[in-house]
C-alpha cells in the first residue's frame, strides 16, 4: 500500500493539472513546484538539509516559469528528496 498510493496521487495529480489550459499550466506547475519543495520546512529529520532543498526548489521553480524542462528537474528532485525520507 505505501507504494500504491503515492502512485495514485501522481496521476490524481497529472489529470487533474491537464485540465489547466496550456498558456497557464506551466505558470501553475512552477507554483506548486516550489510549494512542494517548502513541504519539508516542517522538520523530515536530516537537520540542516532540510533547508537546502526549498533553496534549490526556488530556483528550480522560478526557471520553471519559462521552462518545462525545470518542471520535471523540479518533480524528480522532489521524488528523491521523498525516497531519502523513506529510506
Amino acid at each position: 500500500m505505501s507504494i500504491v498510493m503515492p502512485i495514485v496521487i501522481g496521476l490524481n495529480c497529472v489529470s487533474l493539472i491537464s485540465l489547466i489550459p496550456e498558456p497557464h499550466r506551466r505558470q501553475v506547475n512552477a507554483v506548486l513546484v516550489g510549494g512542494a519543495g517548502a513541504a519539508y520546512l516542517s522538520g523530515g529529520g536530516l537537520g540542516y538539509w532540510e533547508f537546502v532543498l526549498p533553496i534549490v526548489m526556488t530556483y528550480v521553480a522560478y526557471r520553471g516559469l519559462s521552462s518545462w524542462t525545470w518542471i520535471g528537474i523540479g518533480w524528480l528532485l522532489h521524488t528523491a528528496w521523498d525516497v531519502l525520507h523513506h529510506l
